[in-house]
């Protein structure tokens, strides 16, 4: 089998051309985290102001990026059930989703030009900012879009489950690619400073991403179909008053799915806090080099497509509640024991400081402890890289997996939205603890990222009251409304008529022969006697 032969999901075209748009975003989320990031971190210090400000004294240099993950989430939490409850009433979810994914993209081509000037002006920053947040954006809702086909072409939890991590295996799969790409031809070139030389490298991703989202996009687009709809009167305009009863309804009609979003808030603000801020304690706290944070995130990707690969037999192994539950312990039970597990020593003192010096301005750099590895923590570092690399892939599929079984039919797209808008609301509060957390204590970082590990025990706390089966009674009378759910059950009676008829034949055709040899038997005369059978007494009646 080669790479591409997982591409073909059990037949389906539908599932197939999802792999494919899947894997087309890969990419961009190393591009997006990693290189686009560093690329706005230094074109905000290029730009700043010699006490280091930027946009007239407004932001900290080093406030450009928390402020832009700020705006497009909360931008993101308003737009994404609007966008879903629209494509779930109008007939054009395949073409939403095209605008969405192209526009993303754009914004990608964008950048690319817009920071190939060393010595950019000020106005290019606030244009690489707006550019970030409108690709994210556009990101988010093709996401919502994409996945509201995972319910329509998959028959059972088995199969979204194995859909489900085969995707998130090509996205993990395109992340490393990326990484290790890039890494390479930038070695190559002679350009490996990913901070002196932070434009190139982002060019170089940012390029990489597009011939990648290409290859994919395109025949991916040519295997899904669109969802036609009878459109009501009022349109698109009409659709937004769905919107009050949509969060209504997760409160009375379907409160497991209350309850489940609940639990996901607190769940996914601590995984993808995890993320976003391991790269500083490890360079803080553990004392890694760049290039060794870098060898630890190819080994957390390598893991994270293992971990996708076995959503399947996990969720064939344990119900979908149980498998959730044990996810959320994981991942409790490894933020807890990290921290103090992955350790460094200070070795003496450096120079430090949050901005580079313009000339004319005064060097006012202040020193800091400078930090090792202690003996064998790199190792350790690289044991929990695995463990948390398995803890990503399998994560994100468990619960599109669980959400999908709990959804009802007809609002998937609206659904998918609401799911985005809990995946933002408390994305800001264990970053906030860690903060204060870090300003309390001297040498507290340990403390600072055990300070995520509560949002996962809460959310275990309320994923408890989940009730899978309860959901999936509730969506029941829902599903008829499914885009293919009488045609999959019309194929099954078919296929269980089929059966029926083939076992009624069968019988037959044994029961005819039993009785031809008899007849032979009969007629040679060697057909043993029937025993005689004793009248039954009245007694025993």
């Amino acid at each position: 089998h080669n790479l591409w032969y997982g591409l073909n999901f059990r037949g389906k075209k539908e599932a197939k051309g999802y792999l494919k748009l899947a894997a087309s975003r890969g990419c961009f989320t190393v591009y997006g985290a990693l290189y686009a990031t560093v690329a706005l971190n230094e074109l905000a210090i290029r730009t700043a102001d010699c006490d280091g400000k930027i946009f007239g004294g407004a932001l900290k240099t080093s406030s450009a990026i928390a402020a832009t993950v700020f705006i497009e989430g909360a931008i993101t939490a308003i737009l994404s059930p609007i966008w879903g409850v629209i494509a779930d009433t109008v007939s054009a979810r395949k073409l939403l989703f095209m605008v969405a994914h192209c526009f993303w993209i754009g914004m990608v081509a964008f950048q690319i030009g817009l920071i190939s000037d060393e010595t950019p002006p000020e106005s290019y920053l606030m244009l690489f900012i707006v550019t970030t947040v409108l690709m994210s954006i556009g990101l988010e809702l093709s996401i919502i879009l994409l996945v509201s086909y995972l319910p329509e072409v998959c028959d059972d939890d088995l199969e979204v489950a194995a859909l489900t991590g085969r995707g998130y295996a090509y996205v993990n799969g395109m992340q490393l690619f990326l990484a290790l790409f890039v890494t390479g031809i930038t070695f190559v070139t002679g350009v490996d400073d990913l901070d002196n030389d932070a434009f190139v490298v982002a060019q170089i991703a940012g390029a990489t991403t597009i011939v990648i989202w290409l290859y994919f996009t395109i025949p991916g687009l040519m295997l899904i179909d669109g969802r036609p709809k009878d459109t009501p009167a009022g349109g698109a305009f009409r659709s937004l008053v769905q919107l009050k009863s949509l969060f209504r309804d997760i409160v009375t009609r379907y409160k497991q799915v209350g309850i489940f979003l609940s639990s996901y808030m607190f769940f996914f603000a601590g995984v993808n806090n995890v993320v976003a801020l391991a790269t500083q304690f490890l360079l803080a706290n553990v004392g890694l080099s760049a290039f060794n944070v870098s060898v630890v995130s190819a080994i957390l990707l390598v893991f994270a497509v293992i971990g996708a690969v076995l959503l399947e037999p996990i969720v064939a192994r344990f119900n979908l509640k149980r498998s959730y539950m044990l996810c959320i312990a994981f991942w409790f039970t490894i933020s807890t024991i990290g921290p103090f597990a992955m350790n460094g020593e200070v070795v003496g003192k450096e120079n430090n400081t949050d901005i580079v010096v313009a000339a004319g301005c005064p060097d006012d750099a202040e020193l800091v402890d400078d930090v090792e590895p202690a003996a064998g923590a790199f190792y350790i570092v690289i044991l929990f890289s695995m463990l948390y690399g398995i803890g990503i892939g399998t994560s994100f599929g468990l619960v599109q997996t669980i959400y999908v079984a709990m959804i009802p039919g007809g609002q998937e797209s609206a659904y998918f939205g609401l799911k985005t808008v809990f995946s933002k609301l408390l994305v800001w509060a264990p970053a906030l603890c860690y903060t204060a957390v870090n300003e309390a204590l001297d040498d507290g970082y340990a403390f600072a990222f055990l300070s995520i590990a509560p949002f996962f025990f809460i959310g275990g706390v309320i994923a408890f009251f989940v009730d899978v089966e309860q959901a999936k009674e509730d969506i029941e009378d829902t599903l008829t409304k499914r885009f293919g759910y009488g045609e999959a059950l019309d194929v099954a009676k078919v296929v269980e008529s089929v059966f029926e008829d083939h076992e009624a034949e069968t019988e037959k055709e044994k029961v005819d022969a039993e009785a031809e040899a008899d007849e032979e038997a009969d007629e040679e005369g060697t057909l043993p006697p029937k025993p005689e059978v004793a009248p039954e007494s009245s007694a025993s009646l």
